[in-house]
């Protein structure tokens, strides 16, 4: 499957949701990030707490979303405050995760482990089948 997950600015919860997904499931999946606005750099506490993770994203670089594949089997937008910008892109879901952008380390510790535990929810389902390719 060919996953893409969308923020704002590509900078905190798509691109650790990309780090954690090619982590652990990326010999299985195909990941991709964007942000509809993209930032100028990766937050660094987005780096950081991957890095307690042993995930290294420290040259990722904020992408827009037509960086991304047209192809995409599944679109994870990741919050209410990501605009609808997406039409028959593929499957779509929003995990109304709220960006930790300008927040303290411990709120992106706790929004990298939520991203981790519904990427891992995720995975479940397509293994399950309830993602069928068009």
């Amino acid at each position: 499957m060919k996953i893409a997950f969308i923020c704002v600015g590509n900078s905190c919860r798509s691109q650790m949701a990309e780090g954690i997904a090619k982590t652990k499931y990326g010999k299985e999946h195909e990941f991709h990030s964007a942000g509809t606005n993209p930032a100028m750099y990766v937050s660094p506490n987005g780096i950081e707490a991957l890095k307690e993770l042993g995930i290294d994203i420290a040259s990722n670089e904020p992408k827009g979303i037509h960086d991304i594949p047209e192809n995409m089997d599944i679109l994870i937008i990741m919050g209410q405050d990501v605009p609808n910008v997406f039409v028959d892109r593929g499957f779509e879901e929003n995990w109304n995760i709220e960006d930790p952008y300008g927040m303290d380390f411990d709120t992106f510790k706790r929004t990298r482990d939520r991203i981790s535990e519904k990427i891992d929810q995720l995975i479940v389902r397509i293994d399950n089948g309830d993602y069928k390719r068009g």
